[in-house]
């Protein structure tokens, strides 16, 4: 990041192979985040969250050169200082607004607590999203900066964030989130939704890489068992349109390729979604 941030990139993808070398990088950790990379369009602007995914991607782009159209912004470092001006000064995005404004930053408190947020999309028609489930009642500078990208974007160039999101960092966006497996699509509408075939080609995609995980590492099984929860969603999606045979279905894909190097039976946290979400489907239970 140091060298990145100062121009020095031969010293930045020397620093990139030196932490592969000594095993920062696994297989599967790269092919993740070449699959999320491929998942988005050309020129989107990809909002990525922790370091498990998002230097990954960095590696991918930095090193290998791939997909380099796409704008992967770590959401956390919108904090600083430094890592607004990189993005600026290479031309991945604009903020809007003059440096020294941006440099200087604040964060807000919402003194009267406003439960919604609108940007300005230049058209005469804002973007106006409630704030449920958003408890906070102040802004941080990230938040801000956060805000400053979509509003300059006027959704011009496809917007994407990657799973596991902190949805505190998402200031509330969660209903105009579209589930694309590996990483969600915001939408300027409510519920707008992939069809069948669509999902099918995003998650064919999602789970090639689940071969090369490393059945005993924590962080790989954690990302896999978010695959699954984002099929989870997507089941639950089938049953509440009466399509429980889809539902069925994309079940059964869990079953066959994503239990072998990570079994939601054995994650606490998981194992009362899968089987809940498997006696619903079979009829062991209402939804």
């Amino acid at each position: 990041m140091y060298y990145e941030s100062n121009n020095q990139q031969d010293s930045a993808i020397w620093a990139c192979k030196e932490g592969k070398r000594r095993g920062g990088f696994s297989e599967y950790t790269l092919c993740n985040a070449r699959t999320i990379l491929d998942l988005c369009p050309k020129d989107a602007i990809l909002f990525t969250s922790g370091d498990f995914i998002s230097l990954p991607i960095w590696y991918v782009q930095l090193v290998e050169k791939k997909r380099t159209d796409v704008a992967a912004i770590l959401r956390p470092l919108l904090e600083t200082v430094w890592y607004p001006q990189m993005l600026e000064e290479k031309n991945m995005i604009s903020f809007g607004i003059p440096k020294i404004e941006r440099d200087t930053l604040n964060y807000l408190i919402d003194h009267e607590y406003s439960p919604t947020l609108s940007l300005n999309m230049g058209d005469g028609d804002p973007f106006i999203w409630e704030r449920e489930g958003h408890s906070k009642d102040y802004l941080y500078r990230g938040d801000r900066l956060f805000l400053k990208i979509l509003e300059q974007n006027k959704f011009h160039r496809d917007v994407f964030f990657t799973t596991g999101f902190d949805p505190e960092d998402m200031l509330g966006l969660n209903y105009h989130l579209d589930n694309h497996v590996h990483i969600v699509k915001l939408n300027r509408r409510i519920f707008e939704s992939v069809s069948d075939r669509e999902y099918d080609e995003l998650l064919s995609k999602s789970i090639d890489c689940v071969e090369s995980a490393n059945p005993n590492s924590p962080d790989e099984g954690k990302d896999i068992s978010r695959i699954r929860f984002s099929i989870y969603e997507r089941i639950i999606a089938c049953l509440e349109k009466d399509n429980a045979e889809e539902g069925r279905r994309l079940f059964r894909i869990i079953e066959e390729k994503l239990i072998g190097n990570s079994d939601p039976r054995k994650l606490e946290y998981e194992r009362k979604t899968y089987e809940y979400i498997r006696k619903i489907l079979f009829n062991e239970a209402e939804l």
